[in-house]
């Protein structure tokens, strides 16, 4: 996983303390989690892209924007990329 370790570990725990297990393992299997301004970029490549259909679930996407929201304190906008 690349990107910004300040921001990767803090959502990773936040995920964890609400009991969010699936979402922590399908960001673990990111190449990249980074906050690029007002949006969170979260991109898979190769053999983890079948992720991204995963993580674009609805309700994993609530659950990720809610944490997202709650660490920066403002809402942002999460971009998946493959």
């Amino acid at each position: 996983m690349a990107g910004d370790i300040d921001f990767y570990f803090p959502l990773v725990r936040c995920l964890m303390e609400r009991g969010q297990f699936e979402l922590t393992q399908i960001l673990a299997s990111a190449w990249l989690v980074t906050l690029e301004d007002d949006e969170a970029v979260i991109s898979f490549t190769g053999p983890h892209r079948h992720y991204r259909d995963a993580l674009a679930r609805p309700a994993m996407i609530r659950h990720l924007r809610d944490a997202i929201d709650f660490l920066v304190g403002r809402p942002v906008g999460i971009r998946i990329v493959i």
